[in-house]
């Protein structure tokens, strides 16, 4: 399950993608905050999944 080692940057990829709409957004005039909070969630997805990761490999001994 080496994929599990990778996801949580598919969440930064995301968070990426999301920041840059944000900001796209934002230089049109329209409302940016949905994209703003989809970001805030992205890069607590990415904390989470990394920390899960980290107790999944070191399990309590």
């Amino acid at each position: 399950m080496a994929y599990f080692k990778y996801i949580p940057y598919l969440f930064l990829l995301i968070t990426l993608l999301f920041i840059i709409e944000a900001v796209s957004k934002y230089n049109e005039g329209s409302d940016p905050l949905p994209y703003i909070l989809l970001a805030v969630c992205g890069v607590a997805m990415f904390f989470v999944r990394r920390n899960s990761y980290k107790r999944y490999q070191e399990p309590k001994k």
